[in-house]
This record gives structure tokens, sequence and C-alpha cells, in this order.
């Protein structure tokens, strides 16, 4: 029988929510970058994994948006780094990141 260690820190907890994503450029992202829908599937204290139409480069920056579906509710907003890109089976893309935490010292 083999057993897998689990190499992360952190447990990951299985999700199925619709966020949004935006590329962050150097240049003017607000104006330039559109939000995309993608599917959280898994959450950390530390990381996300969402299914995407379109990849990511490893490295990227990315603003998430979590849009509650009444708008009496504000807005959340959190950056991520993509760490992993994979195509599924569907032609879709599973991407892996890291959630980017404030300094502490902020």
């Amino acid at each position: 029988m083999n057993i897998i260690e689990e190499k992360r820190s952190a447990v990951r907890m299985s999700v199925s929510y619709e966020i949004y994503c935006k590329l962050l450029n150097t240049q003017e992202w607000n104006k330039t970058q559109e939000w995309n829908k993608v599917l959280c599937v898994t959450l950390s204290d530390n990381g996300i994994s969402f299914i995407s139409k379109q990849p990511f480069e490893i490295g990227a920056k990315v603003k998430m948006s979590i849009a509650p579906k009444t708008t009496a509710l504000s807005v959340s907003h959190f950056f991520i780094t993509i760490v992993r890109c994979q195509t599924t089976e569907n032609d879709d893309f599973e991407i892996g990141a890291s959630i980017d935490l404030l300094d502490k010292a902020q």
C-alpha cells in the first residue's frame, strides 16, 4: 500500500463557489483588464485553487473578488500569486495559487 504524505502544512477545504479574478499588470491594470468568473475548488489559510477558462502564467499576480449574491453586502478582495497551471480533461485550466498575506508590521 502506498502512503502519500501531505507536504502542505495547511489543511485544504473543498468548496464550489464562483469568484472573480483580474490579472494585475504593472501598467494601469484597472483600466485594461476585465474581471473573469472562475470556480474556486479548494481553500486553505495560505492558498487557493480554482478552475478557469483561460490559463495564467506562473508568478502572475492576480486580484480576486468574492461578490455576494445580494447587493446589501460589501465585496471582499484579496491578492494571489499563481504557482501552478494545468490543463484539465475538459480543456479548462486548474490553477493553484498562494494567497499574498499582508505583512503584519503594516
